[in-house]
């Protein structure tokens, strides 16, 4: 009987001591609002163009949110972004709400989302950390080698519009046409949106404010298709809109970019690899320790019981020496290194894209700071082969952060960065052809002191010291047609593109920041254009390290095209 009671009593107590457990967090508990509830907010979700994005553009995701409470409430609006590309992770937004107020906020995204059924986009709504409110996104989305055309117009002025759209034809890109509202219209930019074409009556433009009005006009200068349109506007509309598609550039061409420089970014210098022949010798050598003269030496002293002893304790030996040289080699430092591509554009401003990589020193949760103005992006986990991304973005009032959590000792985060500059200046060229060369003068009307200059023409370099702002340099590129396929980086084209202070004629040069960097160029350069490319000290890129004692490298080049060959000789 008193067995019985012991055991009651032991189970008893079993009981009691899961049930502390679970309730101190020892152990995570999955928690669901009760879907009865009323909601804590209400929140609408558009998504690039009246709820409609080209493939692999960059599109607004602009979100409404609404306090439902009777009271003032903070949290933090999320975009959770779920894809299987290059861009994944969180972004997300502090907000205050009073009583009932609604706050717009604009997350620009790059535009692959998932349609996984079981795995979602979603908007959702944080508060002390729980996830109060859930929206999946469903946007439309079109092809990327599509016509997307936006109309904002009138009722009637729109009908008309679409009756005069011709059919499609056969081996021609198709044509989306998606009428628009006021709100599709940002207040920033409509860069890289993927919209080729901009349908708009007097009435709807009279009524876009002044920042949206700048917008529209600023993206038409820039190569964007803006027509004004009426119902007297017909078929040869359509016609002009599909033949300047043709050489339309709208489409955002940033995932390579990414991918190139943010590895880039990872190539350190000052984190050299240990000699392969010394390493092999060192681990050889533990081998024949741990191995015949261990054996031998227990053998002799008739101990060889005690090799259960002897052998762990070498290895764990060994592997505190393995770790006491890489700390003694890396240090306590972060070390952040920027790889950034200027490209300077003709009309004096310039797109520059940054790679930034970071190498963690110990566990846990970093975050980089970036200026406000600078589009941050979060990138897929490479190293834990993981879809998804530990990585948010944070948009604070006058920066954003990235922020990376769970991050696991000596291994290296990285994000792709870009921002758009006005006010650049320009490469000033006239040049012509002449005895199966280019010639000519190029002057730096640009901010940026150049250094090993390089001017290139499909497989002809000419090489040139330096290019300081004001400055020319005359011109002499001989006209070659490029090699059959090869080992880029191994070429003496790209070796002349490399910076002097890098030795080329070391076997791991191809290794390095500056190589990976000129071969993503390569890649990027097109068939007849004429490109000059420099390298600068002047970073255009001013993130930092938060709250952590780091040692920052910068690595920037300047691109810039100059002329194009015509078909029939010179230069245009």
């Amino acid at each position: 009987m008193k067995k019985r009671k012991r055991g009651w009593a032991t189970w008893l107590l079993f009981t009691v001591i899961i049930i502390c457990f679970f309730s101190s967090g020892l152990f995570p508990v999955s928690v669901r609002a009760d879907s009865t509830a009323a909601p804590v907010v209400s929140i609408k979700v558009n998504v690039g163009f009246n709820n409609t994005y080209k493939w692999d553009s960059i599109v607004p995701v602009r979100v409404t949110v609404t306090n439902q409470t009777d009271a003032p409430i903070n949290g933090n609006i999320e975009l959770d972004m779920r894809t299987n590309h290059t861009f994944v992770g969180t972004y997300s937004k502090p907000l205050s709400l009073k009583k009932g107020e609604s706050k717009h906020v604009t997350f620009r995204v790059h535009a692959q989302f998932s349609y996984f059924k079981n795995n979602p986009s979603y908007v959702k709504w944080v508060q002390n950390g729980k996830t109060l409110v859930k929206h999946p996104m469903a946007p439309n989305n079109i092809p990327n080698n599509s016509i997307f055309v936006g109309i904002l117009a009138n009722e009637a002025v729109t009908t008309h519009l679409l009756r005069t759209q011709p059919p499609e034809k056969a081996n021609a890109p198709s044509i989306h046409v998606q009428p628009l509202t006021l709100e599709d219209i940002p207040a920033d930019t409509l860069r890289n949106s993927g919209l080729n074409a901009l349908l708009i009556d007097k009435e709807e433009m009279a009524r876009l404010n002044e920042q949206q009005k700048k917008t529209v006009k600023d993206w038409a200068a820039q190569g964007g298709q803006l027509f004004t349109v009426d119902q007297t506007s017909g078929k040869g509309l359509w016609e002009t809109i599909g033949k300047k598609a043709e050489n339309d550039t709208s489409s955002w061409n940033g995932t390579y970019m990414a991918s190139q420089l943010s590895d880039a970014a990872t190539y350190m210098p000052e984190f050299k690899l240990p000699d392969v022949s010394l390493a092999a010798l060192l681990f050889a050598a533990y081998i024949i320790i741990i191995g015949p003269v261990l054996f031998y030496i227990m053998k002799r002293r008739n101990a060889r019981e005690w090799n259960w002893l002897f052998i762990p304790a070498l290895s764990i030996i060994a592997a505190l020496a393995t770790y006491g040289y890489g700390k003694w080699q890396y240090g306590n430092k972060v070390h952040l290194q920027n790889v950034s591509l200027i490209e300077v554009n003709n009309d004096g401003s310039a797109d520059i894209r940054s790679g930034s990589a970071f190498f963690a020193p110990h566990s846990g949760d970093y975050s980089l700071r970036f200026p406000k103005g600078i589009t941050v992006f979060p990138l897929k986990d490479r190293e834990r082969g993981n879809p998804r991304s530990n990585t948010r973005i944070l948009l604070q009032t006058d920066h954003t952060e990235a922020q990376f959590t769970n991050t696991a000792f000596w291994s290296l985060r990285q994000a792709f960065s870009e921002q758009h500059q006005e006010g650049i200046g320009t490469f000033a060229a006239t040049l012509t052809t002449q005895n199966n060369r280019i010639t000519g003068t190029i002057r730096n009307h640009t901010n940026y002191a150049l250094r090993n200059v390089c001017i290139v023409y499909k497989d002809g370099v000419q090489t040139i010291p330096a290019l300081a702002p004001g400055d020319s340099i005359q011109v002499n590129v001989p006209i070659r047609s490029v090699d059959t396929p090869r080992s880029f980086l191994k070429s003496d084209f790209a070796k002349a593109l490399l910076p002097a202070s890098l030795d080329v004629e070391k076997r791991n040069y191809t290794r390095s920041p500056e190589a990976r960097l000129i071969e993503s160029i390569y890649h990027d350069i097109g068939e007849q254009g004429i490109y000059l490319i420099g390298w600068t000290d002047q970073h255009p890129l001013k993130n930092e390290v938060i709250n952590e004692s780091y040692q920052l490298s910068q690595l920037s080049v300047v691109k810039a095209k100059i002329g194009e060959l015509k078909e029939t000789g010179g230069v245009k």
